[in-house]
This record gives C-alpha cells, sequence and structure tokens, in this order.
C-alpha cells in the first residue's frame, strides 16, 4: 500500500514464481524466486485466508487482515490453477474504504435514475460486471441511496463493503 499496489500476483514460470504489482492499472515485474518456495507460501496465505489446504484444482478465494507497518491491510487471496502450477493473486484494500457515494459515479441523468430505483417500492436492480470493473462500488452506492424501510439483498462473490442494511450473500 506505501506503493498504492493494488494488487500482487505470483505466477509459476517453469523453474521460478514471479512476483508482480499492479500500481495504477499497469502490471510490473518485481522478483523471481525459486519455484520450489512456491507451494510454501501458497500454504501460507490459504491458512491466513481460511481456505482449504487439500482443493488444488478449483479456484479460491478469502479474505486476509494483516497489520503491516501499523496500517490496516484488508487482501482478498483468490488461487486458481494455470498451465505452469498454481498461482496467487492477492488485491489489497489499505484500512477501510468507504463506497463512494452515487453522484460521484455517474452523469446527472444516470443518477436519477438510478435513484428511482432504489427508492421503488419493489423490483429488481442488478449490478454485474467482471471482476474490478467498479461493480461493488456501484452496487454499495444504490443500497447507500435506498430508501429506509426498504430491504435489499446483495449476492457478492466477496463482499467489498460492510452494508448494514442489506443482507449481503456472499
Amino acid at each position: 500500500c506505501e506503493q498504492d499496489a493494488e494488487e500482487m500476483l505470483l505466477q509459476p514460470r517453469g523453474d521460478t514464481f514471479c512476483v508482480r504489482y499492479r500500481v495504477g492499472g499497469r502490471l510490473a515485474d518485481d522478483a523471481a524466486y525459486p519455484a520450489s518456495l512456491l507451494p510454501a507460501v501458497i500454504t501460507r496465505l490459504k491458512l491466513m485466508a481460511g481456505l482449504g489446504l487439500t482443493a488444488t484444482d478449483a479456484v479460491q478465494e478469502g479474505e486476509a487482515t494483516l497489520e503491516v507497518g501499523g496500517r490496516t491491510l484488508d487482501v482478498t487471496v483468490s488461487i486458481f490453477s494455470s498451465t505452469e502450477g498454481p498461482a496467487m493473486q492477492l488485491r489489497f484494500r489499505c484500512g477501510r474504504v468507504e463506497p463512494r457515494p452515487l453522484a460521484r459515479l455517474c452523469g446527472r441523468a444516470a443518477i436519477g435514475a438510478r435513484r428511482r430505483a432504489a427508492a421503488a417500492r419493489s423490483g429488481l436492480v442488478v449490478v454485474c460486471g467482471p471482476r474490478r470493473s467498479g461493480c461493488s462500488t456501484t452496487l454499495h452506492a444504490l443500497l447507500r441511496a435506498t430508501a429506509p424501510g426498504r430491504h435489499a439483498i446483495a449476492l457478492e462473490r466477496v463482499a467489498a463493503f460492510r452494508a448494514p442494511a442489506a443482507t449481503q450473500i456472499e
């Protein structure tokens, strides 16, 4: 987080594994280590994220909170198989990040439509898209704009934010 890294990738490459960081949307190689060390690193991170140790062919995702240099670091850990062996992606959030308000996410015309949808007496609002596309940010902005007394259910792969007024299902 001190370098504003958004994520870290551990990618096996034959006899080594590469550590890569994404900073400002750009992926850069940092270092390469012997591939023999990767299983121990993956096992340690699986334990920290509460993931199963025996699953090797399934995609797994979990969360861990770390204290690094006096700062709280929330990490989403994803483990998956690649053609070279197990790989890992760590997505970082420093401290507790608050979701952005709806007004900062879209133009005036879109704000009105989204607010009307959030305030409707009944209905369904679907927010979907690929990972890191802003779905969680948009979903939680809508949840914050939802009229009091309404019930909302959020189905999320990983809940990026906590929404006390909604039932969140991971």
